[in-house]
């Protein structure tokens, strides 16, 4: 394994300091409920988002000829 590894990013970075934050105002087993809660709610958005919208194939060009 190299040397070389920098570390984590800034944004890494504020994305924990925030979570620490949240962690301190509310606590962390709220945090982590909501967490979950959060995660369920994407996963049915995008199953009802996939199920109720299915991808069609965009309409077909209809060549057009000139007659003089």
């Amino acid at each position: 394994m190299s040397q070389n590894n920098p570390g984590p990013s800034l944004s890494r970075k504020a994305g924990r300091g925030l979570l620490r934050a949240l962690k301190g105002l509310f606590g962390g087993r709220t945090v982590r409920r909501a967490a979950e809660s959060w995660d369920v709610l994407r996963k049915e958005y995008a199953a009802g988002r996939d199920e109720a919208d299915p991808r069609e194939p965009p309409p077909r060009a209809i060549p057009h000829e000139e007659r003089l």
